[in-house]
């Protein structure tokens, strides 16, 4: 028995050798792709909403100490998910309160979506 790591692309192209539905490689494809998005001086209310969602979507985030206290006024982001995690996350962001579509804007941008 033989383990690699495997690019995206790669993913792809095994999904099709192995002869998965292309319904299933659709679906499967967003969670190949891992995407780190780097958010500057977010307020840290929004900060919060934003890393709850990631969290409740299986992603992640970090922000500095103090953020979650709101004892600092803002943070920078690192934000840790795969696309369908994003995609997840940026519907409901769009939709929150008022920073919220703002981030949601840049992080789009920053995945190119």
């Amino acid at each position: 028995m033989d383990a690699e790591i495997v690019s995206e692309n790669r993913a792809e192209q095994i999904m099709k050798e192995i002869n998965v539905q292309q319904e299933g490689i659709d679906i499967m494809l967003p969670k190949t792709r891992f995407r780190l998005v780097l958010l500057k001086g977010i307020d840290s209310g929004t900060a919060n909403i934003i890393k709850q969602e990631m969290l409740a979507a299986g992603g992640d985030a970090a922000v500095a100490v103090g953020t979650v206290s709101c004892k600092v006024p803002a943070t920078d982001m690192l934000l840790m998910g795969t696309v369908k995690q994003y995609n997840k996350v940026l519907g409901k962001l769009s939709y929150n309160e008022i920073n919220c579509p703002e981030a949601a804007g840049q992080i789009k941008g920053a995945l190119g979506l």
